[in-house]
């Protein structure tokens, strides 16, 4: 789980295998596998980084850099 904060201020845990794709429109809307979609202060470069030391933590191998 990666830990991120709500326009609100609160903190919420999200499972990144349910985020579908990440875009600011100014701020960071998440849209998940669910169908739905929030909102959060975090940015989504921020957000990878999260999920890239949160899978990194649980012993996942690297993705391969695809460009």
């Amino acid at each position: 789980m990666i830990r991120l904060t709500d326009l609100g201020g609160q903190t919420l845990w999200l499972n990144p295998d349910l985020i579908e794709r990440l875009h600011s429109a100014p701020d960071t809307v998440i849209s998940l596998l669910t169908g739905s979609t929030m909102m959060v202060r975090e940015h989504p470069e921020e957000i990878t980084r999260l999920i890239i030391d949160f899978r990194r933590l649980c012993g996942a191998p690297p993705a391969l850099n695809k460009e």
